[in-house]
């Protein structure tokens, strides 16, 4: 019955046009537009004192930015292509013994279409194959395009774990069509959360896996989502927007799973990341900690075809009782 109601209720959510809403969701971050500032000062300043050779000094400028982003281009074009296998250790608080060392499969921001994003996910189907974790998770941003969704569907088929499989929204597939997000993903038999929690159990003891609607364009809602759960067991939250980590540290999370950023895309030293979403400007890439609560955001598999410093990713996470580690 429950969700009957909530495939209802994806089917009335309104749809917006993925081009509007990118053009919106987007900040440029200050170091950056700092950088951007000095560098065309000092570009005028030195055409400015080039003796009235005001057209070589242009011309020496233009070729030397000519080259920067054609070597960025060149760089960021390989480093797409090459996913990586990120192998994290966390260690939980009251983590039940059944549940140490499990492990957490997170994949997500697929953005799927088929090109390089196919074989990154073909490699992350490899890795996951070989780790054989007890869970798998995938925190959102599917598609960015219905037509793709089919071709995502195929090379998602067969995916399972013996805890199973598990996802959330993103702000993308609220863009395009949730609820056919949901039926798609039903049919691999991955459960989809939305505001929900599954209880997970080993040897007679429980661990709770939540997962809340997308907190930007969804409507997260975690006391519905932890209603009932069995507390103080841990609990372990999917949310698509790293940033909802301070809501979700009220609540006495464990840990929250996030995507979203694409760790900026480009990132460099000392600027950091040169673009990052709403919802992911304060936690952008790897392992937080807030107050109790631990976050970590992956990089994502798919997005746009440039990435410096910020390469797609596969995690894996592995749970520990926190006594089990030197603090």
């Amino acid at each position: 019955m429950k969700q009957t109601v909530r495939k209802r209720q994806l089917e009335r959510r309104p749809r917006r046009s993925g081009k509007h809403a990118q053009s919106r969701h987007l900040k440029v971050m200050p170091p950056w537009i700092a950088f951007g500032a000095a560098t065309i000062l000092g570009v005028v300043r030195s055409i400015a004192r080039s003796n009235g050779r005001y057209r070589e000094a242009a011309m020496s400028w233009a070729l030397a930015g000519a080259s920067a982003a054609a070597t960025g281009l060149i760089l960021g074009s390989i480093e797409v292509r090459r996913p990586r296998c990120e192998r994290i250790r966390i260690p939980i608080a009251g983590l039940p013994a059944p549940f140490d060392d499990l492990t957490i499969a997170v994949i997500g921001d697929f953005h799927f279409r088929g090109d390089y994003r196919r074989a990154n996910l073909r490699q992350a189907r490899c890795w996951i194959d070989e780790a054989r974790p007890d869970l798998i998770v995938m925190t959102g941003d599917f598609v960015d395009h219905l037509d793709d969704l089919p071709l995502l569907i195929e090379e998602l088929r067969g995916i399972r774990a013996p805890l199973g499989v598990f996802a959330v929204l993103g702000n993308h597939d609220y863009w395009f069509d949730p609820a056919a997000i949901e039926r798609a993903l039903e049919d691999l038999g991955v459960r989809l959360l939305v505001n929900e929690h599954q209880i997970i159990e080993l040897s007679g003891e429980a661990l709770v896996l939540a997962g809340v609607d997308d907190p930007w364009y969804g409507d997260a809602d975690l006391e519905a989502t932890l209603a009932d759960a069995p507390l103080p067991a841990p609990v372990i939250l999917l949310a698509h927007a790293p940033d909802y980590i301070e809501r979700a540290a009220r609540a006495g999370v464990s840990l929250q799973i996030s995507g979203h950023s694409h760790a900026g895309h480009v990132a460099m030293p000392l600027l950091g990341p040169a673009v990052l979403p709403m919802g992911a400007l304060r936690y952008y890439r790897g392992l937080y900690r807030y107050q109790q609560t631990w976050l970590y955001v992956n990089r994502g598999l798919g997005g746009r075809p440039l990435r410096i410093n910020a390469s797609p990713e596969l995690t894996l996470l592995r749970l520990e009782a926190a006594r089990t580690l030197s603090q």
